[in-house]
């Protein structure tokens, strides 16, 4: 369905998909702007026109054109009041804060901010002043994006390198090392980042740098962290120091090793057998009436713990709204997979649960998505079982990648589609990975090529599946006993109802 929406880009993502840009426009409807189309900046007025789009997660509007548009809030001081509260302004008070913050507030109800627009409207003269002069006070003080911060320090017309927005700076440097998984910077590392960001030369920031970077982070043996990560991460350190001894000693040795203390980490290469050793544990613990609680940080390794295995976030009870599980009653929690463990998670584990915890991980495995690990730093301080390598009887997983480099994305289908029925003539096992959802060589359009080449005669099912067709789970799904993961491959064998169903390879159906 083709529409029309107006609206101030209050967010945006550059190289999000190869073929154009994300945008948020007034802070609720997410726009992609294919590259054809052209850019935006944050803080933008512009009306989008383009067709209502679908996929697995939310709904967007694929754009066609953007142009320039103008905001529909009035700019004179007796509309600006009607819009802010409600009636025109009478005490002097008022008309002081639409004069100094007028276009501010002006852009925060246009984008969708209409609430923050009328908390700054009423506070104290002060605080209002204080603002008109360090408008960063809404990124530092309210989690206003620093893009959309720093469009408002520009439309009041303040000084580029006033110390809230250098400070401001230091602070998204911070956070970007954070999301990089990097773990700490020091002061001076900070400082360069800070005048990479604004272009500057070297000695241009007059303030003093401990100033500057402790009034946004925290310090710990001269590395500087965000303070929320410093806060969790301080606090998971401090519940760990209590690593006392906790359960009978077993004979095996191994078995022992782990549970001599309260917090221990099972590591080692791939193929080790780190998941086996875990579950061996587990089985002793079951042995000695213990309860046991078998999670991982993804749905997928989850399936490998059987049957109980559950995802961390689920034995915490994560929520849209945050974690709702107030106690952890089983007196063994396993986690496997710590290398994804980030300290936010870690933390929230470590406060809840009153049992002992065993971790099992590789630090050279993969790492959480935008966020700090903590394997590396735990593997420093508790006591470990490092399992010698391919210990598993079958030996190590070998896996034949093959890239595919074409001139044309025509001439790429053409090479993919012959390379996948090799595998299968071969009886090979295949997959094939794509960085993008939507185009010429994205997962949906690449997804209709293999059906039509791999499974032709296929029998159709309803939406868009055949009987016959491979494919990947790619929600995890509780509701089913024994639940379903996000990663599990399995078979279409058939219609369900308004659904298909299928055959995993894990043998569920």
């Amino acid at each position: 369905m083709a529409e029309s929406v107006t609206g101030c880009v209050t967010l945006s993502s550059c190289n999000a998909r190869a073929t154009g840009m994300w945008i948020m426009l007034n802070r609720r409807r997410r726009v992609f702007l294919p590259s054809s189309v052209g850019t935006v900046v944050v803080g933008e007025v512009i009306t989008v026109t383009g067709w209502q789009e679908e996929d697995h997660e939310s709904a967007f509007v694929m754009a066609q054109s953007c142009a320039p548009s103008s905001l529909s809030i009035p700019g004179d001081v007796s509309g600006l009041s009607r819009a802010v509260y409600g009636r025109q302004g009478r005490p002097d008070h008022e008309l002081l804060v639409i004069e100094l913050l007028g276009p501010v507030l002006r852009w925060l109800l246009a984008a969708g901010w209409g609430a923050l627009a009328r908390e700054i409207a009423k506070g104290s003269l002060r605080t209002v002043r204080t603002m008109y002069q360090d408008v960063f006070m809404l990124y530092r003080r309210r989690g206003l994006p620093y893009q959309v911060t720093r469009y408002l320090h520009t439309l009041l017309g303040r000084q580029e390198e006033a110390l809230g927005h250098l400070q401001a700076v230091a602070a998204e440097v911070l956070l970007q090392a954070e999301a990089a998984g990097e773990s700490g910077l020091t002061t001076e590392l900070i400082l360069s980042r800070v005048m990479a960001s604004l272009k500057s030369p070297d000695g241009i920031l007059l303030e003093p740098s401990t100033l500057l970077v402790s009034s946004v982070g925290r310090c710990e043996d001269g590395y500087w962290f965000s303070p929320t990560l410093f806060f969790h991460r301080q606090r998971a350190l401090t519940l760990l120091r209590g690593n006392q001894f906790f359960l009978e000693q077993p004979d095996d040795p191994q078995i022992r090793s782990v549970l001599a203390h309260r917090f221990s980490i099972i590591t080692g290469p791939a193929g080790s057998g780190k998941t086996q050793m875990v579950l061996r544990v587990a089985e002793w613990c079951r042995a000695q009436g213990l309860g046991v609680a078998l999670t991982a940080l993804t749905g997928k390794a989850a399936s490998l713990l059987g049957p109980e295995g559950q995802t961390l976030h689920r034995l915490l009870g994560y929520g849209g709204g945050g974690y709702s599980v107030e106690v952890v009653t089983q007196d063994v929690v396993f986690v496997d997979e710590m290398s994804m463990l980030v300290w936010p998670i870690l933390s929230r584990l470590l406060s809840v649960c009153r049992g002992q915890i065993v971790f099992s991980g590789d630090p050279r495995q993969l790492p959480p998505v935008g966020s700090v690990s903590v394997i590396t730093e735990l593997l420093g301080c508790l006591p470990a079982l490092v399992l010698p390598p391919f210990l598993r009887e079958d030996g190590p997983e070998r896996v034949r990648v093959t890239t595919v480099k074409c001139g044309s994305s025509g001439h790429l289908q053409d090479s993919l589609v012959r390379r996948v029925l090799s595998c299968v003539q071969e009886g090979s096992e295949w997959q094939v990975l794509a960085p993008v959802h939507d185009g010429e060589l994205g997962v949906r359009r690449l997804n209709h090529l293999l059906q039509a080449a791999v499974n032709p005669e296929g029998v159709p099912v309803g939406a868009g599946f055949r009987v016959g067709d491979r494919v990947m789970v790619t929600k995890n799904c509780y509701t089913v006993t024994p639940p379903v993961y996000n990663g599990m491959v399995g078979m279409v064998v058939g219609p369900d109802g308004s659904g298909v169903r299928l055959r995993l390879e894990s043998g569920l159906w």
